[in-house]
């Protein structure tokens, strides 16, 4: 079952109020679908998380990427690139101004309990 349009207005009520108490709130998968932009807009985030598709599609064209950062900037969020798998990837981040990241490009996920990594050798 999918949310109303009043539960996400609702829920992006409730997000804004957090983040305007200094609550660090992200919009995840910022590129994926047609609604990013508008969830960052409702809901004014700390941080906006651009989807892997964004990084995967900076691949082939870098430009991409620097004007979805641009764009988000202008909602005053940081940026962080989900993805970055590569060392191409990375730069690109970095190119378009973006200095926060998640990938296995930056490093395998370590458990906070046990201090294990979570995938093998790459």
């Amino acid at each position: 079952r999918h949310a109303s349009d009043a539960q996400h207005q609702d829920a992006a009520t409730l997000l804004r109020d957090w983040s305007r108490q200094n609550v660090p709130v992200a919009v995840d998968d910022v590129g994926d679908g047609h609604d990013g932009i508008w969830r960052v807009a409702a809901v004014e985030p700390r941080y906006a998380k651009l989807s892997g598709w964004v990084a995967r599609h900076a691949r082939i064209k870098p430009g991409v990427l620097h004007h979805w950062s641009a764009l988000l900037r202008e909602f005053a969020v940081e940026v962080v690139l989900e993805g970055i798998e590569t060392p191409a990837d990375r730069e690109n981040a970095l190119r378009a101004g973006i200095a926060l990241g998640q990938g296995y490009g930056l490093g395998c996920p370590v458990s906070q309990d046990t201090q294990q990594t979570g995938c093998s050798s790459l």
